[in-house]
Order: structure tokens, then sequence, then C-alpha cells
């Protein structure tokens, strides 16, 4: 009897409990029978996830009704890792079960039930989870479990709407803690709170940063999809480069990964086809469709990104590739079981195409008992894809913002009306163009697009003190970030405030960010020529920014030094003799002194530590560089060429891999003094990811003879 190897490998997202699956068959071609046998496993072991769940809350709940409110209490405990597995409906009986414990048995388990509350975003019970914690709190409460309630109670405050406070949270966790991992969420959560694009860039970067050094990649590529979000459509260029990096950072392993990673390709794509770079757009996207096929549960995410696909060749004029991909998504639709996604494919058709057919056909299906998320979409649709005059228009917008209502959906709401008054802004209808804007601020205060539009509005119109009430309003809410402060003096400097645009300038000229404002000084002696006497320098409201040193700082210190040693100090390295030259006498000590002064001139006195080689498990590391803000760094110097070979120079990777993990940390730089003439920086790879781990190299151009 013949028998066949099969091999599923599932991955689950505990946040969104999504499940994807990979099949294997070993020794033997693929067909459509072993397709339907891997999804009908797949789908049988799915359900796994949801009888642990089910199988654990019956358990808990009988010991619960029995009274044996103890053994349901160890039971829970020896029980923990079950947690992820649960449904919101479970968490409100967990919360039941926590009130019939004593003080001790919640205390061991609060911060369970916390983690529970945090990932359904059921604020108000989270609220009182994290309250209940800190309540029960004594010295046995690790520090980061500590802070990380605090950064609970900033999100609680900031989903409240009290952004100030959110902020003053999170300025005391910024000040108590030196966990990356902490700090990189409280910065995150700052970028969160920033109206100004140089405050959200600037916090942004830090948030990176700290994720970065504690190994958290999935959250610094987060953070960098944010940044992409604020600048696609502006500037796509820098657009490529965060995409590029986060391409860079993301790993491809398991089934999550791969998901992850492709969406980042087809994103990727997407800029390039905004640029109109066609071709360029094709790799990436090819490479998006290539890792999501065979991804059972992941079949919606393949078909967009193969219709993408299909769109890139069609402008590219290879209709033969494009019909044998729409050929793939046609026959993939028959794997998908979702309604509603035929329904959104058509509307998505009719976005691309806005031809009768699928405009009538969408006509067809679309009624009044269609559910309101497709109405919804299929108004925007219409709006987004018509010629239409200005009226009709601002007829369709109107019908969407009845639907975003109905969804309560007040994000969307705030959108329609910022659409709004965009439309009426081009109509010259200025002043009700401002009307909508304050009414979508009204709908969502944290809209920030609508925020610097009615600024930009209300400053062209002159209406400078409305202008100034909004901003004072904006910073009492999110606190004094410098560029929003910036505006905010200069618009009561128009108004000839002079004494109070004095402080205002003074304080963000105080600020780490006031390097990036342009005429602070000049602003600072107008106000001095027209009031009488200099008044105090009191603060409106505390700031937050400090003089942190970010890791982009090093990384671009870093090549500073690498373009001044090639430019000016490269024989240092070098002896002449009678057949040319020879390399220098222990010329890594030469390159590390070299380095440590550079450093130590570029940055300020107190700001970073840099350590020569401290011993790191069995070996030593060239510089251990900390800074004042907590990044912790190694880099480790090679020579290459002229002796010293390519392997040499390339065996810092796994030496730095080595001193990451006896130091516990997860960034370092491999710096390499190349001397090769013909295969000048060849094999040296400017990044590379192990596991959580993050080596970027730089090469420095020593060569003794150049090429010309």
């Amino acid at each position: 009897m013949n028998s066949k190897a099969h091999t599923i490998k599932l991955a689950l997202n505990l946040r969104s409990k999504r499940v994807l699956g990979e099949w294997t068959n070993h020794g033997y071609e693929k067909n459509n029978d072993s397709d339907e046998l891997a999804r009908n496993v797949f789908n049988s072991v799915r359900n796994i996830f949801s009888d642990i769940s089910r199988d654990f809350m019956a358990n808990l709940s009988e010991l619960i009704r029995s009274g044996e409110i103890d053994n349901a209490f160890s039971f829970f405990k020896d029980s923990i890792s079950l947690l992820q597995f649960l449904s919101k409906n479970d968490y409100f009986l967990i919360k039941s079960f926590s009130k019939l414990l004593s003080g001790e048995q919640l205390k061991e388990i609060c911060i369970y039930i916390v983690a529970l509350s945090s990932e359904f975003n059921l604020i108000d019970d989270l609220d009182e989870d994290v309250e209940t914690c800190l309540r029960l709190k004594d010295d046995s409460m690790e520090e980061l479990i500590e802070m990380s309630l605090y950064i609970e109670k900033s999100r609680i405050l900031f989903e409240r709407g009290s952004f100030n406070a959110s902020f003053i949270v999170l300025q005391d966790i910024i000040k108590k803690t030196k966990f990356n991992s902490i700090l990189g969420f409280a910065f995150r959560n700052l970028a969160r709170l920033s109206i100004h694009e140089k405050d959200f860039e600037n916090y942004t970067l830090k948030a990176i940063d700290h994720f970065l050094i504690s190994g958290l990649k999935h959250d610094a590529v987060s953070m960098i999809m944010l940044m992409l979000e604020r600048i696609q459509g502006k500037d796509n260029h820098e657009a490529l480069a965060l995409i590029n990096k986060a391409i860079e950072l993301q790993s491809s392993d398991s089934s999550l990964d791969k998901d992850r990673t492709a969406a980042l390709y087809q994103k990727k794509g997407s800029i390039l086809i905004d640029l109109e770079k066609y071709e360029d757009a094709k790799e990436p996207v090819i490479t998006a469709c290539s890792l999501r096929r065979g991804l059972i549960g992941g079949e919606m995410e393949l078909h967009a990104s193969l219709i993408k696909l299909e769109f890139i060749y069609r402008d590219l004029k290879d209709d033969v590739a494009a019909d044998k991909i729409k050929e793939e998504y046609m026959s993939l639709e028959s794997h998908i079981d979702e309604p509603e996604f035929f329904i959104a494919r058509d509307v998505a058709e009719y976005l691309r195409e806005g031809d009768e057919v699928s405009r009538s056909n969408l006509s067809s299906m679309i009624n009044e008992g269609s559910p309101v998320n497709i109405k919804f979409g299929y108004a925007m649709a219409k709006y987004l894809n018509e010629e239409l005059t200005f009226t009709t228009k601002v007829e369709l917008l109107d019908q969407a913002l009845k639907y975003s209502r109905e969804m309560k959906d007040y994000h969307m709401t705030s959108l329609i009306f910022q659409q709004m008054a965009e439309e009426y802004h081009k109509n010259e209808y200025v002043s009700i163009a401002i009307e909508k804007l304050y009414e979508s601020l009204s709908s969502n205060k944290s809209n920030k697009i609508a925020f610097q539009n009615i600024i930009t509005l209300l400053l062209q119109e002159k209406r400078l003190e409305e202008a100034s009430c909004l901003l004072k309003q904006k910073i009492e809410e999110v606190g004094q970030f410098p560029n929003i402060t910036y505006i905010y003096a200069k618009v009561r400097f128009e108004l000839k405030d002079y004494k109070l645009a004095y402080k205002l300038f003074k304080q963000v000229r105080n600020g780490a960010s006031s390097e990036n404002i342009k005429h602070i000084d000049d602003y600072i002696m107008k106000c001095i020529e027209n009031i009488d006497e200099l008044v105090s320098e009191e603060t409106v409201s505390e700031q937050i920014v400090n003089t942190d040193i970010i890791l982009d700082d090093i990384s671009k210190s870093l090549d500073d030094f690498c373009a001044s040693v090639s430019s000016h100090s490269r024989m240092l390295y070098w002896n002449k003799c009678d057949d040319g030259y020879k390399w220098a006498s222990k010329p890594e000590t030469i390159a590390k002194h070299a380095l440590i002064m550079f450093f130590s001139a570029r940055f300020s006195s107190g700001t970073i530590e840099l350590i020569q080689e401290p011993r790191a498990g069995a070996g030593f590391i060239d510089i251990y560089l900390v800074t004042n803000n907590g990044i912790k760094v190694v880099i480790e110097l090679k020579m290459c060429g002229n002796g010293y070979s390519s392997n040499y120079a390339l065996s810092g990777e796994s030496q730095i891999l080595h001193y990451l993990e006896s130091r516990k940390i997860n960034v370092g730089f491999l710096v390499v003094f190349d001397s090769r003439t013909r295969d000048f920086s060849k094999g040296i790879q400017y990044f590379k990811s192990i596991d959580n781990y993050s080596i970027f190299s730089k090469v420095v151009d020593v060569r003794s003879i150049l090429e010309k």
C-alpha cells in the first residue's frame, strides 16, 4: 500500500485571531484533489482554537457554579497560556470571576485581566482593571509591569479625549524608566498625540529606535507604516524609502510573516504605480503574489495582489500575462465564501474601470436592504470615480455622511466633513469650507489633517483670533509640542501680543527641536523691540521633548565618519614600502581611536558614553555605545583586503550577533575598512536581520590605490 506524506503548518495572529496555513505535499505533484484536502484539513484544525477556549471556559464556569473558587483560581493560573484564545464574551465571565477572589489572589492575576480588556479595546473595563492592578501594587511588582500599566493609562486618557492628561502620564513614564520596549510604546503614544508633522516625525523615529533596540521588529515596522500613511501621496520618493526600510526589517519565516511581507511588497508596488513607474512596480507585486500563493486562509489578500498585478500588466501592454493573472484570480474566487467579498469586488471594479456595465451590476445588487458599509462604499465609489458637478459631489458626500453616522463611525464622519470642506474650498466657498472643518473636528478632534487645514484657511483669511483660540485649545489638549507652539507664537506676534509671543518663542528655542525651526532669533529680537521690558520665561505648559539621540543620528554619524576617513585620512592606515603600501601597525586600533575621537566631537558632553573593548561572553566588543536616553548599540571594526580576507571582515557579523546575545541588546553596526581594489564593498550587506537582531554595515574606502 502506497502512503503519501503531507505537512500542514498553522500560524495564529493572537490579536486578530486570524489563522493562516501552509500545505506541503511530500513526494508527489500537487493537484486539485490535494488542494481540496488541504482546505478541509485546514478548516478542521482551525476549529481547534475555538474548541480550546470553549473547553477552558466550560471547566472554569463549572468550578465557579459549584462554589469551588479556590480550585477555579488554581485552574485559571494553570491555564494562563490559553487566555490568548478567548473571546470578548469570555472576558466578561472572567471579570465577574475576579470579583469573587481575595485581594492576594486578584493581585496574582489582575495583569492578565488587563491584557484581555486591552486586547478587546473595552476602555471602561480597561480603566477599572488598570486601577485595580495599581491599587494592589506592592514592592513585588516589577517595574516593567508597572510601566506597562501606565502605558495603558495613557491610552485610556487618549481614547477619552483627555489628551493633556495622557501627555503628562507619558512624560512621567519617560522620566522614570529605561526599558526600551516601554519607551517605544511611550513615544508611539506621543506620536499619536502630535498635531504638527515635525513633532510626529520626531516621536515616531524615537519609537522605531526603541522598538528595534528591544527586538520588537513588528512594532518598529508598524511605526514605519504609520509614517508612510502621513506622506504617501505627498512625497512618494520618501514613501518609497520608508517602505524599503520596512521590508528590510520584516522577516518571512512563518505564514503570518509571509502575509505581512507580502502586504509590504504590495504597498511598494502601489507607491511605484503612483510614481508612474509601472515596470519597477511589477517585481514587488509579483513577489507579493508569490508569498501569498499557498497560504490557506489568505485567499482574499492573494486576490487583491493578483488584481493589482493584472492592472500593471495591462498598463505595460502585456495582455497575455494580464489574461493569465485574471484567469488565476477568477479561479481563486471559488475558494472564497465571504458574501460581502463579491459586492466589495464589484465596488473595486467600478472604482478601477468606472464603466456602465460595472455601474449597472452594482445598481442592481445594492438597495436599501444592503449592508450600510456596502452602501457607503458604493456612494464613495461614485463620488471618486465619476466626472460630476459640484452639486452632485456634495449630494453623494451627504449620502456617505448619512451612512457613516448609521455605522456610528465618527472617524469616517470626520473624514467626510473634511472632504466636503475640500470641495467647497475648490469652488471658492471658503467660509463654508471652514464651517465644514469645524464640523469635522467636532466629530473627531484628533483629525490632524482637518486641524491643519482649518488653521491654514483661517490664517489665509486673516481670521487670526480664531486661529489663536484653536491653537491655544489644541496646546491645552495635547501639550506644548515645539512646532505647534511656534505657529501659535507667530499668530500672537501678528496680533501684536509681543509679550506672550516672546515667551513662546523663547520656550521653543530652548526645546530640542528648535534647530529645525528657522528665524526664531529674528522674531525674538522683534518682540524685544516692541515691549518695554523683558518678561520672565515662564512656561505656558511643560514640555516633554528631550535632547535625545536617535538611532538614525548614530547611523548618519557613522556615514559621515566613513566619508571623512575616505576623503581626508585614509593614508593613516598605510605605510609606504618598496613595492607599494602595506597596512600600518594595528590598523584596527587606529580606526577605533579615530572613531572615538569623531563621536566625541560630534556629540555633546554627557549625551553618549563610549566603552572600549568590554567583555561580552567569551569575546570583546570593539566599542559599546550608550546614549543618555537609553539607546545601546555595539560597533565592531574590521579591516578587509591586502591580507585581511573578506571572510575575516564578514566574521564581524557573527561576532556582533554573539555580543548582542550576551549583552541582551538588539542593534549592532559593522564598520568595514575596505582596501580591495577590484572587489571593493563586494559581499557586504547594508542590512541583515537575524531573529530580533538588526545588524547595519558601513564601508570605509581605504584603498591605497584608486582605479582611475
